[in-house]
């Protein structure tokens, strides 16, 4: 994110220059099954923001099945 990082030190500092740009790394971890609770809690969560959660339930519930 540019410009939110810490402020600049030394010579970029003396010229006036504002705070670094702050690198973000993220590490995402998506299951490969989901329990019938968890399938019911997204499905909810998915209402509650008005958005479709079907076709990517049944696409993770072929794959557990071809997997298994």
């Amino acid at each position: 994110m540019r410009g939110a990082g810490a402020p600049k030190v030394g010579a970029a500092r003396a010229r006036g220059e504002g705070p670094g740009d702050l690198v973000v790394r993220a590490r995402i971890v998506v299951p490969k099954t989901l329990t019938r609770r968890e399938k019911e809690i997204l499905e909810a969560l998915a209402d509650e923001r008005d958005e479709d959660v079907r076709g990517e339930l049944l696409r993770l519930s072929r794959e557990a099945e071809e997997a298994s």
